[in-house]
């Protein structure tokens, strides 16, 4: 059996709090995930005549519209995020000239779109598009990190 120095003592000590720190926020996100996911609503948009595409295109992105479809002079959204303060910014927005039947919620009667939403999709900073991805891929690259650190010392003390 090796001695450990200080330096393996530290470096284990991150090893373990990297994988508890990657693995709950795995956890969380999955457990959120769960327990919020829903069916997108499906909204119309009609923009305003002369709107540029890559100016549609940012409101499309800031707005969580997706899976956008042109029908009878309205465009057809899956809308991702539901909270009030979206659906007014949108309705007020100044590039938008109608959103059908939205006023400041949703009504009752609106039909689901094809996307799924869940409580990411209302969170500032994990909205953006490819966050949450970026997010899972770093926490799991530092799971298995974590994990083949403590499991590489335990062979080292073994010996």
């Amino acid at each position: 059996m090796t001695a450990r120095g200080p330096t393996d003592s530290r470096q284990t000590w991150w090893a373990r709090l990297t994988t508890v720190v990657a693995a709950s926020v795995l956890v969380i996100l999955g457990v959120a995930y769960c327990f919020t996911y829903e069916p997108s609503v499906r909204v119309g948009v009609r923009w305003r005549d002369g709107l540029s595409l890559e100016r549609r295109a940012e409101l499309e992105r800031r707005f969580r519209l997706v899976n956008g479809v042109s029908e009878e002079g309205h465009d057809r959204y899956d809308l991702l995020d539901t909270r009030p303060d979206n659906i007014e910014a949108l309705m007020y927005d100044p590039a938008v000239a109608d959103t059908e039947s939205l006023n400041r919620s949703l009504p009752p009667d609106i039909s689901y779109g094809e996307s799924w939403m869940w409580l990411a999709h209302r969170i500032p900073g994990l909205r953006a598009p490819g966050v949450v991805e970026a997010l899972v891929m770093t926490c799991f690259i530092a799971l298995v990190a974590g994990t083949a650190r403590l499991t590489q010392g335990r062979r080292r003390q073994k010996r």
